[in-house]
């Protein structure tokens, strides 16, 4: 990329040419070196001067190059009145890469009266396909625009080239098809779920005559910038299996208590049930909408306790998911999508960002279902014991059996005289 934008700003008069990377070291620790190397045995009467202050390599022809980091807010000082060619570097590293592309880059080729001025995104494939650089892949791909090279296809010998692949795990790992052959993969070694496989996890299942007696559950994870992410399923108690079946978004602007209520109620009416058959939970991080959605709406959720930590709470879903016991209805699409790309930041304490898909909001919902409210639903019976038997076909050698006998229930009967 160095060489195609110094070819360029040697070949053209007065062209303005902008290279950006996602961060500012690396220009000090990897461009810069690539550039004065390059430009080491360049005749004297047209060798460019580079401008530390500027951040620029200006050409005698009235062209420069301008450097500078993209992430953390940095993109703002790649921003002219025109360019003639835009080249972001390692595209899938930088964080906000829709911004850059569509704010920054985008307005300036606009400006520019040169017939040949381009784009150049050259990179790697992202940790993980859900990210801008795979629609701008994609894209290019329909165009014509598209060139994709792997490590078969350089200059290294043979043997190195196997040696590479083995350190770094074999042609079938993750790091190895993501660095080595340009594939979108998303990266085992940070995603959230390992264990997920939509093609295993993701059915609709049919209802049985039992459903009526099954407890709804619900898990919400409350946002703002990113999403406020609601699910609500049931628990499968004969099949021994957790059925998420629907969901909803909001954020920023379409986020109010009263709109979030208004959706949760309009989805639970699908399910037509006794309301006290419900079972929520929510995160903590917002107590004055949980009062509010339970008082004002009468919607009460329970607050999540996270006295385990994140990473403990991802292993239980983790193992749900591996014992088989989660199934997610194909509408919700936020839901798989979450599931599937969703990765750790390097960290591994708490989640990336996504563009679409928030701070994957839809894990941290269904991990409070399930590693909170799943305890204290799933080994309870709620089919009533006489359901279905032929009384008269039955003998009942220690007399009729009571559904949910309780020691409490005579108190309570004299609490309440006039109800029993």
């Amino acid at each position: 990329m160095a060489i195609i934008a110094i070819e360029t700003a040697l070949k053209n008069i007065n062209y303005q040419i902008h290279f950006g990377a996602p961060y500012q070291n690396a220009l000090k620790d990897f461009l810069l070196p690539i550039f004065n190397q390059i430009l080491s045995d360049c005749p004297s009467d047209i060798r460019p001067t580079w401008k530390h202050q500027e951040g620029k390599f200006i050409f005698q022809n009235g062209s420069y190059i301008k450097l500078c980091g993209a992430n953390n807010g940095q993109f703002e000082n790649l921003r002219g009145n025109k360019s003639d060619l835009f080249i972001l570097d390692e595209a899938a590293q930088i964080d906000d890469l829709d911004t850059v592309v569509k704010d920054v880059a985008l307005p300036q080729l606009l400006t520019s009266k040169n017939k040949e001025k381009r784009i150049i995104l050259p990179s790697t494939p992202p940790n993980t396909p859900d990210h801008p650089f795979k629609v701008y892949a994609e894209k290019a791909k329909g165009r014509g625009a598209y060139s994709e090279f792997t490590i078969e296809e350089s200059w290294y010998e043979k043997d190195e080239i196997e040696r590479l692949i083995e350190e770094m795990g074999g042609r079938t790992s993750t790091r190895c098809l993501r660095e080595l052959f340009c594939k979108f993969v998303t990266d085992s070694t940070l995603q959230i779920v390992p264990e997920w496989d939509s093609s295993l996890f993701v059915k609709e299942i049919e209802k049985d005559d039992y459903f009526q007696f099954y407890t709804q559950v619900e898990g919400m994870d409350i946002g703002y910038r990113d999403f406020t992410a609601w699910i609500m399923g049931y628990w499968d108690f004969l099949g021994a299996r957790l059925v998420i079946e629907h969901e909803v978004a909001i954020r920023e602007n379409d986020f109010t208590t009263e709109n979030l209520a208004k959706l949760i109620k309009q989805t639970e009416e699908v399910y037509k049930i006794n309301q006290t058959r419900f079972r929520r939970i929510s995160d903590n991080n917002n107590l004055n909408i949980l009062a509010d959605l339970g008082r004002i709406y009468k919607l009460p959720f329970g607050p999540v306790s996270k006295k385990h930590g994140k990473t403990w709470m991802v292993n239980q879903l983790r193992q749900f998911i591996k014992s088989g016991k989660l199934y997610i209805h194909p509408r919700c699409k936020m839901l798989i999508s979450s599931l599937e790309f969703g990765i750790w930041k390097k960290n591994l304490e708490e989640f990336e960002r996504s563009a679409d898909l928030g701070h994957y909001d839809f894990v941290d919902a269904l991990v409070y279902l399930i590693a909170v409210l799943m305890p204290t639903v799933q080994n309870i019976n709620p089919i009533p014991p006489l359901y279905k038997l032929d009384l008269a076909r039955t003998m009942f050698p220690n007399g009729m059996p009571r559904h949910n006998p309780n020691q409490m229930d005579e108190e309570v009967k004299k609490i309440f005289p006039k109800l029993y």
